[in-house]
């Protein structure tokens, strides 16, 4: 008879340390909150400052300028297009240029999008480092896009002469996003940077790569007629 009240008083002892052990825990709860209060209220009210003061960056001030900077762009688009690439770049009076686009709503896309044509439009100009410095300053989640602007500063190089620096950016150009048309066209566009250098054997080397991987491209029309000139120069 005394082993069960034993056992009995055991279970009772453990229920009571339980609740005993809550019970504490609850008390130093408590103690932490109110001794903590006022910068658990600062920490959360900061918390919800920011999500709000985020929701109205985004809503009330960054689309907004997104949307003026998108129908800003769009004039001078227009004009870059028909060649008017003073208008362009610099406005008519009445519209922003590229120019202005870009200093106004820098953080936008329509700002990084403006530095691509801005880029395009002194390339069209014979501006080479104004267009190296703009399309440089241009990024693209779009592999293609991006390819295109190393491209073009691959070409700004070719015209300054800087030929190394050219074939570094058609490479990077034809490395960015594999395809039957872009890559082989930039890789074409190495060589002939490899050509004003007389790096024969890297002329040679890039139309066998584009006659090996994309034989069905136009690029690889010619490519026998440049590797037998590679291999003669070579030989000279």
């Amino acid at each position: 008879m005394t082993e069960p009240k034993r056992k009995k008083r055991r279970k009772s002892y453990q229920t009571e340390a339980v609740f005993s052990a809550l019970d504490q825990s609850i008390t130093r709860s408590e103690r932490f909150i109110e001794r903590y209060q006022k910068p658990l209220i600062g920490i959360f009210g900061a918390l919800v400052l920011g999500l709000i003061g985020y929701y109205g960056y985004q809503n009330l001030y960054l689309k907004p300028r997104e949307r003026e900077a998108t129908d800003e762009i769009f004039y001078a688009v227009q004009y870059l297009e028909g060649d008017s690439l003073d208008y362009a770049l610099q406005g008519d009076g009445q519209n922003y240029g590229l120019v202005d686009i870009i200093d106004t709503y820098n953080g936008t896309a329509a700002a990084n999008l403006a530095r691509f044509y801005a880029g395009v439009a002194h390339l069209k100009k014979s501006e080479y480092e104004k267009a190296i410095e703009y399309l440089d300053a241009f990024s693209s989640d779009d592999e293609i896009v991006a390819a295109q602007a190393k491209g073009l500063i691959g070409d700004a190089f070719m015209e300054i002469g800087q030929f190394d620096v050219a074939e570094e950016y058609y490479e990077k150009a034809a490395g960015m996003r594999k395809n039957g048309f872009t890559t082989p066209m930039y890789l074409k566009k190495a060589a002939m940077a490899c050509v004003a250098q007389k790096d024969w054997k890297s002329v040679a080397g890039y139309f066998k790569k584009i006659k090996a991987t994309y034989p069905q491209s136009s690029e690889a029309v010619a490519a026998d007629k440049y590797i037998a000139r590679s291999l003669a120069a070579q030989k000279n």
